[in-house]
């Protein structure tokens, strides 16, 4: 497979200056932060190139950067609800 660099650059711009109409429902957004998105392990030529939060991986699974972000910061606040949730666990009730 022949990597075109300036394809890659062209595609990652253009998903960060995009309008789009896609939308994603709120559900899924939802369930994608509380299982995690994957993204390649090991040599990724599109992260190595256009980083972590533009790479291929991430333009496929959100139609816009706005989707992205979205998903980011629910990620986060699902990680602070279970970590809540874990430690009202180990607490001993009376």
């Amino acid at each position: 497979m022949i990597y075109d660099i300036q394809k890659e650059l062209k595609h990652a711009e253009d998903w960060e200056l995009s309008q789009t109409d896609e939308t994603m429902d709120v559900e899924e957004i939802a369930e994608m932060a509380s299982r995690a998105i994957s993204y390649c392990e090991g040599s990724c030529p599109s992260r190595d190139l256009v980083g972590e939060h533009r790479c291929y991986c991430v333009r496929a699974r959100f139609p816009s950067p706005e989707h992205y972000e979205l998903y980011q910061a629910s990620r986060e606040e699902f990680k602070k609800m279970l970590g809540i949730m874990i430690i009202n666990t180990a607490l001993p009730t009376k």
